[in-house]
């Protein structure tokens, strides 16, 4: 397998660090690796094992997969970026390597590279937060750190007297905590954020190459991490791997750092703060040798060649798009179940005995949902037929359940592809986030036939302005049916109302 990371030059940044450590990996399992600076300067600012390409040299070669790392690519790169989709360049993956702090930058590269998957790097993202992005499906896959290389040396800890941390994120905090506790501070990475001339307390010893920095992480006593906005804190996941307890900031650090369990975690990073964390650690007994044994458990099943393995599973282009996000069931798409079912308590509690009409069903989950609480049927229709397929498999086993795909847009089709199994009407009809998809000279006509064949109740999901322009109130209550309840709002996918037929 070939991969490509396109980035703008090789620098010092974590985001490329990170892609050579898989690059190692890969090579391990017979792959290959390479950078693709877009700026042409293939001067690398590091050392580096692979080689380090132009554009127009990659253009020229057949890749299996390109992997974009970041966010931080000028303007006038944003049709290098739109080359990057060609089919030489093979499957794309768009990695989110920040918090939402960024999240503007990481949408503008998304809509410029197209990617077949995103896959973010931490849980400051979480289900519903990915809804403006596109790509067949998303991932979560966090960082890693090299447990062979950063290993514990120490037992118990009862002497804190040195903090170490980065030069280069918010040093002035922790010097600033230094000299409240009168201790010393070593710090290493690049010098520009430091005060000239160096406070006496502090050290630094510049920026280290992989192969030095265990021997740093000996020399101090705790390591404080001060981010307010990150993916995946390198500091804290090396430093936790050595034997070194932590205080941090949540900020890239929420797969590894619990308060009190394997870190001090801080709400604020400001310096009184981390004084008194830091005090905490030399006065409380046990409590540094406790951090420190809990962050080694926690980080061990952070190694780079487990990251690899679940890499390398992304790297294939996705059979289909999914809609709804549920690893669970094999499902990756951006929409999270709760949004789905958000509201229909109601009709859920009235499908016992029940058949069910799903019209844009998806993955098939909220037929499942009316199967498992008692429907004699469930059918459903969906465009995609791979998602028609999913939801056979996701239904499998459950008596009544029957999908077919057809286009809501040609009530025709619906009729003649659920010729076989298709009821006149039925009790309940789910019509969830599907009429504003539909042209706008036909949907009105087109609700109208979902509204005859419902027998009890329709359940509708749509945006409030498309409820307002297409004066859908007045329309579906002239047809004999009447608002049960209020309007139930889910974020950016349209509030659901539930009607129930006359008698």
């Amino acid at each position: 397998m070939r991969v490509a990371i396109p980035c703008k030059f090789v620098n010092l940044s974590g985001a490329l660090f990170r892609f050579e450590r898989v690059g190692l990996e890969l090579a391990r399992r017979g792959h290959e690796l390479a950078f693709v600076a877009l700026s042409g300067d293939t001067n690398a600012r590091r050392p580096t094992a692979f080689p380090v390409l132009t554009l127009a040299e990659a253009e020229h070669q057949a890749w299996d997969v390109v992997m974009l790392p970041g966010a931080g690519f000028p303007e006038t790169m944003f049709d290098d970026l739109r080359k990057l989709r060609r089919e030489n360049f093979g499957v794309r993956l768009q990695h989110v390597l920040n918090d939402r702090t960024r999240a503007g930058a990481f949408l503008r590269v998304n809509r410029l590279f197209e990617p077949h998957r995103v896959v973010f790097n931490n849980r400051h993202w979480r289900p519903g937060d990915f809804t403006d992005f596109q790509a067949e499906t998303f991932h979560f896959l966090e960082g890693a750190v090299d447990t062979g290389l950063f290993k514990p040396v120490r037992g118990k800890r009862s002497n804190i007297s040195v903090i170490g941390g980065l030069s280069s994120k918010n040093p002035a905090l922790v010097i600033e905590a230094g000299a409240l506790l009168g201790m010393k501070v070593r710090l290493f990475g690049s010098g520009e954020r430091l005060p000239a001339p160096l406070p006496a307390h502090v050290e630094w010893v510049g920026p280290l190459a992989d192969d030095e920095l265990p021997a740093f992480y000996r020399s101090v006593d705790v390591v404080v991490h001060t981010e307010e906005y990150a993916g995946w804190a390198n500091l804290v996941a090396e430093a936790m791997a050595s034997g070194v307890p932590v205080v941090c900031t949540e900020h890239g650090t929420l797969a590894m750092a619990e308060d009190g369990k394997t870190a001090l975690v801080l709400q604020v990073p400001a310096p009184d703060a981390i004084a008194h964390a830091v005090a905490r650690l030399k006065n409380e007994a046990g409590l540094a040798s406790k951090l420190a044994a809990g962050g080694i458990r926690r980080i061990e099943a952070f190694d780079w060649s487990s990251y690899v393995d679940q890499l390398i599973s992304l790297c294939s282009r996705p059979e289909y798009a999914d809609y709804l996000w549920a690893p669970e069931w094999g499902l990756h798409g951006k929409w999270p179940l709760q949004i789905r079912t958000r509201g229909l308590d109601p009709v859920l509690n009235r499908v016992g005995g029940a058949s069910v009409l799903d019209l844009g069903c998806a993955e098939g989950f909220v037929a499942r949902l009316c199967l498992e609480r008692g429907a004699i049927c469930a059918h459903g229709v969906e465009l995609m037929p791979t998602r028609t397929a999913q939801a056979r498999r996701l239904c499998a086993g459950l008596a009544g359940a029957a999908f077919w795909s057809a286009s809501l847009a040609r009530w025709d089709e619906v009729i003649r592809n659920g010729a076989e199994v298709m009821l006149p009407s039925y009790d309940v009809v789910l019509y969830l986030g599907v009429h504003h998809h539909l042209p706008v000279h036909t949907r009105l006509q087109i609700l109208d036939r979902v509204i005859g064949v419902t027998g009890r109740l329709l359940a509708i999901r749509v945006p409030e302005n498309v409820f307002e322009d297409d004066a859908l109130a007045s329309r579906i209550e002239e047809s004999g049916l009447r608002l049960i309840g209020p309007a139930i709002p889910a974020a950016r996918a349209g509030s659901l109302r539930i009607y129930e037929r006359i008698e």
